[in-house]
Protein backbone atom coordinates (compact mmCIF):
# COMPACT_ATOMS: atom_id res chain seq x y z
CA UNK A 1 0.00 0.00 0.00
CA UNK A 2 2.90 2.39 0.69
CA UNK A 3 4.70 1.44 -2.48
CA UNK A 4 1.24 2.21 -4.34
CA UNK A 5 0.77 5.73 -2.76
CA UNK A 6 4.88 6.73 -3.03
CA UNK A 7 3.73 6.15 -7.02
CA UNK A 8 1.37 8.61 -6.56
CA UNK A 9 3.84 11.49 -5.83
CA UNK A 10 6.69 9.54 -8.86
CA UNK A 11 3.74 10.19 -10.76
CA UNK A 12 2.68 13.67 -9.79
CA UNK A 13 5.95 14.84 -9.95
CA UNK A 14 7.11 13.52 -13.50
CA UNK A 15 6.32 14.62 -16.66
CA UNK A 16 3.08 15.93 -16.04
CA UNK A 17 1.49 19.24 -16.25
CA UNK A 18 -0.04 20.57 -12.42
CA UNK A 19 -3.24 19.78 -13.34
CA UNK A 20 -2.54 16.15 -14.99
CA UNK A 21 -0.66 15.41 -11.61
CA UNK A 22 -4.20 16.58 -9.71
CA UNK A 23 -6.02 14.63 -11.89
CA UNK A 24 -4.25 11.23 -11.75
CA UNK A 25 -3.73 11.64 -7.66
CA UNK A 26 -7.70 11.30 -7.70
CA UNK A 27 -8.14 8.62 -9.49
CA UNK A 28 -4.96 6.68 -7.76
CA UNK A 29 -6.51 7.64 -4.24
CA UNK A 30 -9.88 6.20 -4.76
CA UNK A 31 -8.45 3.05 -6.51
CA UNK A 32 -6.16 2.46 -3.21
CA UNK A 33 -8.91 3.30 -0.47
CA UNK A 34 -11.51 1.77 -2.46
CA UNK A 35 -13.56 4.75 -2.94
CA UNK A 36 -16.28 5.96 -5.55
CA UNK A 37 -15.51 9.53 -5.97
CA UNK A 38 -12.84 12.41 -4.77
CA UNK A 39 -12.31 16.10 -4.71
CA UNK A 40 -9.55 18.18 -4.19
CA UNK A 41 -9.70 22.10 -2.83
CA UNK A 42 -7.25 24.46 -3.26
CA UNK A 43 -7.63 27.54 -0.81
CA UNK A 44 -7.27 30.57 -2.88
CA UNK A 45 -4.32 32.89 -2.46
CA UNK A 46 -6.69 35.62 0.33
CA UNK A 47 -7.60 32.72 2.36
CA UNK A 48 -11.06 32.99 2.77
CA UNK A 49 -12.31 30.30 0.41
CA UNK A 50 -11.62 26.74 -0.81
CA UNK A 51 -11.83 26.34 -5.23
CA UNK A 52 -12.20 23.22 -7.11
CA UNK A 53 -9.04 22.37 -8.95
CA UNK A 54 -9.96 18.35 -9.39
CA UNK A 55 -12.36 15.76 -9.50
CA UNK A 56 -13.12 11.82 -9.85
CA UNK A 57 -16.00 10.44 -9.85
CA UNK A 58 -18.04 13.60 -9.64
CA UNK A 59 -19.75 16.18 -11.74
CA UNK A 60 -18.14 19.22 -9.61
CA UNK A 61 -17.60 22.12 -12.04
CA UNK A 62 -13.70 23.08 -11.46
CA UNK A 63 -13.34 26.51 -9.90
CA UNK A 64 -16.15 25.89 -7.84
CA UNK A 65 -16.00 27.62 -3.92
CA UNK A 66 -16.72 26.74 -0.99
CA UNK A 67 -16.74 29.05 2.41
CA UNK A 68 -13.53 28.52 4.52
CA UNK A 69 -15.19 29.46 7.02
CA UNK A 70 -17.70 26.93 7.61
CA UNK A 71 -18.77 23.62 7.96
CA UNK A 72 -16.18 20.85 7.35
CA UNK A 73 -14.07 23.21 5.82
CA UNK A 74 -13.90 25.23 8.88
CA UNK A 75 -13.37 22.15 10.98
CA UNK A 76 -10.64 21.14 9.06
CA UNK A 77 -8.59 23.88 9.29
CA UNK A 78 -8.72 24.60 12.69
CA UNK A 79 -8.03 20.97 13.66
CA UNK A 80 -5.76 20.47 10.95
CA UNK A 81 -6.34 16.27 11.21
CA UNK A 82 -8.18 13.77 8.94
CA UNK A 83 -12.27 13.25 9.73
CA UNK A 84 -14.55 10.52 8.62
CA UNK A 85 -18.02 11.92 7.99
CA UNK A 86 -20.84 9.52 8.24
CA UNK A 87 -23.80 10.50 6.25
CA UNK A 88 -24.47 13.69 4.51
CA UNK A 89 -27.01 16.19 5.57
CA UNK A 90 -29.15 18.13 3.66
CA UNK A 91 -27.79 21.49 5.38
CA UNK A 92 -24.48 19.93 5.19
CA UNK A 93 -21.30 21.71 2.89
CA UNK A 94 -20.64 18.50 1.43
CA UNK A 95 -24.43 18.09 -0.01
CA UNK A 96 -22.88 20.23 -2.16
CA UNK A 97 -20.08 18.27 -3.86
CA UNK A 98 -21.35 14.28 -2.86
CA UNK A 99 -24.91 13.33 -3.99
CA UNK A 100 -27.09 12.06 -1.14
CA UNK A 101 -26.58 8.30 -1.80
CA UNK A 102 -23.11 8.81 -0.49
CA UNK A 103 -22.32 6.52 2.82
CA UNK A 104 -19.10 8.39 4.41
CA UNK A 105 -16.34 10.74 3.17
CA UNK A 106 -12.92 11.02 4.30
CA UNK A 107 -11.50 14.35 4.54
CA UNK A 108 -7.97 15.73 5.49
CA UNK A 109 -6.26 18.62 5.06
CA UNK A 110 -3.18 19.41 2.66
CA UNK A 111 -0.64 21.19 5.07
CA UNK A 112 2.15 23.71 3.45
CA UNK A 113 5.12 24.92 5.24
CA UNK A 114 2.41 24.56 8.89
CA UNK A 115 -0.49 26.07 6.79
CA UNK A 116 -3.78 24.47 5.17
CA UNK A 117 -3.20 24.86 1.44
CA UNK A 118 -5.96 22.75 0.42
CA UNK A 119 -8.53 20.10 1.22
CA UNK A 120 -9.11 16.51 0.05
CA UNK A 121 -12.64 14.79 0.19
CA UNK A 122 -12.69 10.89 -0.86
CA UNK A 123 -16.04 9.12 -0.76
CA UNK A 124 -18.15 6.02 -0.94
CA UNK A 125 -21.65 4.83 -1.31
CA UNK A 126 -21.19 1.52 0.45
CA UNK A 127 -21.56 1.66 3.74
CA UNK A 128 -18.73 0.90 6.43
CA UNK A 129 -16.18 1.28 3.23
CA UNK A 130 -13.83 3.94 5.36
CA UNK A 131 -12.29 2.41 8.63
CA UNK A 132 -10.62 4.48 11.32
CA UNK A 133 -7.37 3.24 9.52
CA UNK A 134 -8.46 4.91 6.16
CA UNK A 135 -7.77 7.81 7.65
CA UNK A 136 -4.14 7.42 8.24
CA UNK A 137 -3.80 6.16 4.48
CA UNK A 138 -5.60 9.75 3.32
CA UNK A 139 -3.05 11.49 5.64
CA UNK A 140 -0.61 10.10 3.63
CA UNK A 141 -1.85 11.13 0.68
CA UNK A 142 -2.53 14.43 1.68
CA UNK A 143 0.99 14.62 2.89
CA UNK A 144 2.15 13.77 -0.67
CA UNK A 145 -0.23 15.84 -2.49
CA UNK A 146 0.66 18.75 -0.19
CA UNK A 147 4.59 17.89 -1.85
CA UNK A 148 3.41 18.60 -5.15
CA UNK A 149 1.82 21.84 -4.20
CA UNK A 150 4.07 23.19 -2.65
CA UNK A 151 6.21 22.28 -5.68
CA UNK A 152 3.78 23.48 -8.07
CA UNK A 153 3.99 26.60 -6.21
CA UNK A 154 7.20 26.98 -6.25
CA UNK A 155 7.70 26.54 -9.67
CA UNK A 156 4.57 29.11 -10.16
CA UNK A 157 7.10 31.55 -8.22
CA UNK A 158 9.81 31.08 -10.10
CA UNK A 159 7.93 31.30 -13.85
CA UNK A 160 6.45 34.30 -12.20
CA UNK A 161 9.62 36.28 -11.59
CA UNK A 162 10.92 34.89 -14.91
CA UNK A 163 8.41 36.29 -16.20
CA UNK A 164 8.25 39.43 -14.91
CA UNK A 165 12.47 39.46 -15.02
CA UNK A 166 11.52 39.18 -19.12
CA UNK A 167 9.13 42.07 -18.80
CA UNK A 168 11.39 44.46 -17.31
CA UNK A 169 14.03 43.36 -19.59
CA UNK A 170 12.34 44.17 -22.42
CA UNK A 171 10.92 47.64 -21.49
CA UNK A 172 14.24 48.67 -20.61
CA UNK A 173 15.10 47.55 -24.33
CA UNK A 174 12.02 49.17 -25.84
CA UNK A 175 12.93 52.32 -23.62
CA UNK A 176 16.78 52.31 -24.86
CA UNK A 177 15.23 52.01 -28.37
CA UNK A 178 12.69 55.14 -28.10
CA UNK A 179 15.48 56.81 -26.26
CA UNK A 180 18.14 55.91 -29.69
CA UNK A 181 15.46 56.97 -31.82
CA UNK A 182 15.07 60.09 -29.90
CA UNK A 183 18.86 60.84 -29.83
CA UNK A 184 18.97 59.95 -33.52
CA UNK A 185 16.38 62.99 -34.62
CA UNK A 186 17.71 65.30 -32.00
CA UNK A 187 21.32 64.92 -34.00
CA UNK A 188 19.68 64.70 -37.52
CA UNK A 189 17.28 67.32 -37.07
CA UNK A 190 18.48 69.73 -34.61
CA UNK A 191 22.17 69.61 -34.36
CA UNK A 192 22.52 68.71 -37.71
CA UNK A 193 20.85 71.69 -39.25
CA UNK A 194 22.16 74.20 -37.03
CA UNK A 195 25.58 72.53 -38.62
CA UNK A 196 24.00 72.82 -42.14
CA UNK A 197 23.53 76.58 -41.37
CA UNK A 198 26.76 77.22 -40.24
CA UNK A 199 28.04 75.48 -43.10
CA UNK A 200 26.33 77.87 -45.87
CA UNK A 201 27.02 81.12 -43.72
CA UNK A 202 30.76 80.50 -43.51
CA UNK A 203 30.36 79.45 -47.38
CA UNK A 204 28.73 83.17 -47.98
CA UNK A 205 31.30 85.20 -46.53
CA UNK A 206 33.55 83.38 -48.16
CA UNK A 207 32.44 85.27 -51.36
CA UNK A 208 32.79 88.72 -49.88
CA UNK A 209 36.51 88.13 -48.00
CA UNK A 210 39.04 89.14 -50.29
CA UNK A 211 41.48 88.73 -47.59
CA UNK A 212 43.59 85.55 -48.54
CA UNK A 213 44.81 84.76 -44.98
CA UNK A 214 40.58 85.12 -43.75
CA UNK A 215 39.64 83.28 -46.74
CA UNK A 216 42.34 80.41 -45.67
CA UNK A 217 40.88 80.22 -42.46
CA UNK A 218 37.08 80.07 -43.41
CA UNK A 219 37.77 77.24 -45.70
CA UNK A 220 39.37 75.08 -43.10
CA UNK A 221 36.03 76.66 -40.45
CA UNK A 222 34.27 75.14 -43.31
CA UNK A 223 35.99 71.91 -43.56
CA UNK A 224 35.77 71.15 -39.77
CA UNK A 225 31.88 71.65 -40.40
CA UNK A 226 31.52 69.56 -42.75
CA UNK A 227 33.67 66.75 -40.71
CA UNK A 228 31.75 67.42 -37.31
CA UNK A 229 28.57 67.52 -39.81
CA UNK A 230 29.52 63.95 -41.61
CA UNK A 231 30.42 62.53 -37.73
CA UNK A 232 26.86 63.53 -36.48
CA UNK A 233 25.11 62.07 -39.86
CA UNK A 234 26.45 58.66 -38.57
CA UNK A 235 26.41 58.39 -35.01
CA UNK A 236 22.54 59.62 -36.12
CA UNK A 237 22.73 56.61 -38.24
CA UNK A 238 24.21 54.46 -35.71
CA UNK A 239 21.88 55.19 -33.09
CA UNK A 240 18.70 54.36 -35.20
CA UNK A 241 18.58 53.81 -38.54
CA UNK A 242 15.44 55.74 -40.24
CA UNK A 243 15.09 53.47 -42.52
CA UNK A 244 14.42 50.30 -40.50
CA UNK A 245 11.11 52.69 -39.57
CA UNK A 246 10.43 53.80 -43.01
CA UNK A 247 11.52 51.06 -45.34
CA UNK A 248 11.78 47.60 -43.11
CA UNK A 249 13.87 45.40 -42.16
CA UNK A 250 15.61 44.21 -45.29
CA UNK A 251 16.17 47.44 -46.87
CA UNK A 252 18.28 48.25 -43.46
CA UNK A 253 20.23 45.36 -43.23
CA UNK A 254 21.33 45.42 -46.81
CA UNK A 255 22.39 49.33 -46.02
CA UNK A 256 24.03 48.26 -42.87
CA UNK A 257 26.04 45.30 -44.30
CA UNK A 258 27.21 48.04 -47.49
CA UNK A 259 28.15 50.41 -45.52
CA UNK A 260 30.02 48.33 -42.77
CA UNK A 261 31.78 46.34 -45.99
CA UNK A 262 32.81 50.14 -47.47
CA UNK A 263 34.55 50.93 -44.33
CA UNK A 264 35.98 47.35 -43.59
CA UNK A 265 37.29 46.68 -46.80
CA UNK A 266 35.42 43.47 -47.12
CA UNK A 267 33.37 42.04 -49.93
CA UNK A 268 29.38 41.44 -48.90
CA UNK A 269 26.36 39.68 -50.08
CA UNK A 270 22.94 39.78 -49.17
CA UNK A 271 20.08 37.94 -49.88
CA UNK A 272 16.41 38.26 -48.90
CA UNK A 273 12.93 36.88 -50.28
CA UNK A 274 11.03 39.05 -47.23
CA UNK A 275 11.64 42.24 -48.54
CA UNK A 276 7.85 43.02 -48.09
CA UNK A 277 7.76 41.35 -44.83
CA UNK A 278 6.59 43.92 -42.33
CA UNK A 279 7.31 42.36 -39.08
CA UNK A 280 6.57 44.13 -35.36
CA UNK A 281 8.85 46.45 -33.91
CA UNK A 282 10.46 44.82 -31.67
CA UNK A 283 11.06 41.73 -34.14
CA UNK A 284 12.67 44.25 -36.93
CA UNK A 285 14.45 45.76 -34.32
CA UNK A 286 15.88 42.41 -32.32
CA UNK A 287 16.79 41.16 -35.86
CA UNK A 288 18.23 44.27 -36.99
CA UNK A 289 20.51 45.20 -33.41
CA UNK A 290 21.69 40.86 -33.97
CA UNK A 291 22.65 41.77 -37.58
CA UNK A 292 24.24 45.03 -35.98
CA UNK A 293 26.56 42.93 -32.94
CA UNK A 294 27.41 40.22 -35.29
CA UNK A 295 28.79 42.66 -37.95
CA UNK A 296 30.62 44.45 -35.03
CA UNK A 297 32.51 41.54 -33.72
CA UNK A 298 33.30 40.53 -37.23
CA UNK A 299 34.86 43.53 -37.69
CA UNK A 300 36.50 43.16 -34.47
CA UNK A 301 37.74 39.74 -33.98
CA UNK A 302 37.19 37.69 -37.25
CA UNK A 303 39.53 39.28 -40.36
CA UNK A 304 36.86 38.56 -42.62
CA UNK A 305 37.37 38.60 -46.34
CA UNK A 306 33.91 38.06 -46.53
CA UNK A 307 30.44 38.61 -45.14
CA UNK A 308 27.17 36.80 -45.90
CA UNK A 309 23.76 38.02 -44.89
CA UNK A 310 20.51 36.08 -45.77
CA UNK A 311 17.19 36.87 -44.65
CA UNK A 312 14.33 34.83 -45.83
CA UNK A 313 10.89 33.54 -44.57
CA UNK A 314 9.80 29.88 -44.17
CA UNK A 315 6.85 29.43 -43.03
CA UNK A 316 5.82 30.70 -40.18
CA UNK A 317 9.46 31.80 -39.28
CA UNK A 318 11.78 34.82 -40.17
CA UNK A 319 14.94 33.53 -40.43
CA UNK A 320 18.59 35.41 -40.25
CA UNK A 321 21.71 34.01 -40.89
CA UNK A 322 24.95 35.59 -40.69
CA UNK A 323 28.22 34.10 -42.54
CA UNK A 324 31.67 35.31 -42.35
CA UNK A 325 34.78 33.45 -43.85
CA UNK A 326 37.14 34.87 -40.78
CA UNK A 327 39.06 33.14 -38.07
CA UNK A 328 36.22 32.10 -36.13
CA UNK A 329 36.31 31.25 -32.37
CA UNK A 330 35.16 28.78 -29.54
CA UNK A 331 31.49 28.66 -28.87
CA UNK A 332 31.97 26.88 -25.43
CA UNK A 333 34.14 28.87 -24.29
CA UNK A 334 32.50 32.28 -25.37
CA UNK A 335 29.40 30.85 -23.51
CA UNK A 336 31.74 30.16 -20.17
CA UNK A 337 32.92 33.74 -20.29
CA UNK A 338 29.10 34.97 -21.07
CA UNK A 339 28.08 33.22 -17.98
CA UNK A 340 30.72 35.14 -15.91
CA UNK A 341 30.02 38.65 -17.32
CA UNK A 342 32.48 38.28 -20.43
CA UNK A 343 31.61 38.52 -23.90
CA UNK A 344 28.58 40.92 -23.44
CA UNK A 345 28.07 41.00 -27.15
CA UNK A 346 26.94 37.07 -27.32
CA UNK A 347 24.88 37.56 -24.19
CA UNK A 348 22.70 40.83 -25.68
CA UNK A 349 22.43 38.65 -28.82
CA UNK A 350 20.92 35.62 -27.07
CA UNK A 351 18.84 38.10 -24.42
CA UNK A 352 17.13 40.29 -27.36
CA UNK A 353 16.42 36.95 -29.50
CA UNK A 354 14.79 34.44 -26.38
CA UNK A 355 13.21 37.56 -25.05
CA UNK A 356 10.64 37.49 -28.02
CA UNK A 357 10.23 33.96 -28.52
CA UNK A 358 12.97 33.57 -30.95
CA UNK A 359 16.22 30.30 -31.13
CA UNK A 360 19.50 31.13 -31.80
CA UNK A 361 22.23 28.86 -32.80
CA UNK A 362 26.09 29.53 -33.74
CA UNK A 363 28.38 27.42 -35.33
CA UNK A 364 31.83 28.33 -35.70
CA UNK A 365 35.40 26.98 -34.87
CA UNK A 366 39.13 27.88 -35.27
CA UNK A 367 39.89 28.70 -38.87
CA UNK A 368 36.54 28.02 -40.25
CA UNK A 369 34.67 31.20 -39.83
CA UNK A 370 30.98 31.50 -38.05
CA UNK A 371 28.08 30.93 -38.94
CA UNK A 372 24.88 32.58 -36.23
CA UNK A 373 21.33 31.24 -37.46
CA UNK A 374 18.37 33.15 -35.78
CA UNK A 375 14.65 32.23 -35.80
CA UNK A 376 11.86 34.38 -35.33
CA UNK A 377 8.48 33.11 -35.11
CA UNK A 378 6.27 34.98 -37.22
CA UNK A 379 2.31 34.00 -36.04
CA UNK A 380 -0.28 35.50 -36.73
CA UNK A 381 -0.38 38.78 -35.51
CA UNK A 382 -3.02 41.54 -36.22
CA UNK A 383 0.02 44.21 -35.42
CA UNK A 384 1.78 42.75 -38.52
CA UNK A 385 -0.83 43.34 -41.25
CA UNK A 386 -1.49 46.77 -39.36
CA UNK A 387 2.12 47.81 -39.39
CA UNK A 388 2.38 46.40 -43.16
CA UNK A 389 -0.84 48.59 -44.31
CA UNK A 390 0.55 51.99 -42.30
CA UNK A 391 3.78 51.36 -44.29
CA UNK A 392 1.74 50.71 -47.51
CA UNK A 393 0.63 53.89 -47.15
Amino acid sequence: MLRAIQAITDAALGQMSFQESLDELLGRTCAILVADSAILLLRESGGSEFVCRAAHGLSAEKDSKFSAESGIFQQLASQREPLLVEGIQPADDLHRIFPPSLSSVLAAPLLVDGSVAGIVLVGSCKPGQFAQDKLSLLQLVAGRAASLIEHALLLEQVRAGRARSQLLAQQLMEAQEAERRHLARELHDEIGQALTALKINLQGLQYVVRDSVPAARLGESIALVDNVLQQVRSMSLDLRPSMLDDLGLAAALRWYLDRQAKRAGFTAEFRSDASDIRAPANFETACFRVAQEAITNIIRHARAQHVGVELVQRDEELQLTIQDDGTGFDVTAAHSRASRGGSLGLLGMQERVLLIGGRIEIDSGAGRGTAIHVRFPLAARPSLERRKRKRDL
